[in-house]
């Protein structure tokens, strides 16, 4: 391609985007550092260790999720390519990284409307970059809304020594029981929990799991913030907000119409009695 035909499409700069993607990782670097956190991506290979597991032999899920729920890389190496919020960090121009984050970057219509999907694996209910390290990367400076994933799970031991192992295990079994798979616990007996708030406000029947679904859940879980979810338990943070309901006989049909108020509140800052809520859930 003819240099003037480059800067037509790209402009005079090809490296303006990935510059200003690579400031905000260094901007991201140092706050976690002066906060005494890891500034860099978590890993699979190093949050795998001291865990006995087993890889499934095919992908539970294939379809689209949001970056914002990607929480790591695979590679223990990798995860110094970019910060904690999957901005690049390479500094090296004539390296094959960099050139191949900005030719992703200016081709991401091409590979967004393809077939091609990044491949994951999912651990406790997070999940890690196996490949589309970069294009994760792009989706999140972008702000693309989802990415097309193909998901395969790593199922720890299950020994009864471990709090999380625990929960997930619980996880599985209310999902292969009720087919939601949008809410877990970070501590064992969070489902024992959300059982009696169901029975509090369904009937028994075979639809009332998508009854909780529809008119409880969905609502709420919609309002949370993607990456919120990498740092807490979306079920804790239910049972949570289902206690600050003023739950006097409100049928389903109540529960979601208030659901669905005060999230609206939340989300607008327009409700001052719930700051807390406005903290914890949009934060």
């Amino acid at each position: 391609m003819q240099s003037f035909e480059y800067e037509f499409l790209y402009g005079k700069d090809p490296y303006r985007k990935y510059k200003e993607a690579r400031s905000i990782a260094k901007k991201e670097v140092l706050q976690a550092r002066f906060l005494k956190r890891d500034p860099y991506l978590p890993s699979l290979e190093n949050d795998l260790k001291g865990y006995r597991y087993r890889i499934s032999e095919r992908p539970f899920f294939t379809g689209y999720l949001q970056p914002e729920r990607i929480l790591g890389t695979v590679d223990s190496g990798r995860r110094y390519c970019f910060s904690h919020n999957f901005m690049p960090l390479q500094s090296n121009y004539t390296g094959d990284f960099i050139s191949k984050w900005i030719k992703l970057y200016n081709t991401q219509a091409e590979w967004l409307s393809s077939s091609s999907r990044i491949e994951l694996f999912e651990f406790l209910r997070r999940f890690y970059v196996k490949e589309g390290n970069k294009r994760t990367s792009i989706a999140r400076f972008a702000g693309i809304r989802v990415l097309n994933a193909q998901i395969t799970r790593i199922i720890p031991e299950h020994d009864g020594s471990d709090p999380r192992v625990e929960a997930y295990y619980e996880y599985l079994d209310f999902e292969a029981g009720t087919g939601i798979s949008t809410i877990w616990f970070s501590r064992p007996g969070g489902f024992h929990a959300l059982e009696k708030l169901i029975d509090e406000y369904l009937p028994k029947g075979k639809n009332r799991y998508e009854f909780f679904l529809k008119d409880m859940y969905s609502e709420f879980y919609d309002n949370l913030r993607p990456k919120k979810l990498n740092e807490v338990a979306p079920g804790d943070l239910f049972l949570q907000y289902m206690r600050l309901i003023p739950g006097l006989n409100l049928s389903p049909k109540q529960v979601r119409q208030y659901i669905k108020k005060s999230m609206a509140a939340v989300a607008n800052g327009k409700n001052q009695k719930k700051d807390y809520l406005r903290q914890v859930i949009r934060k």
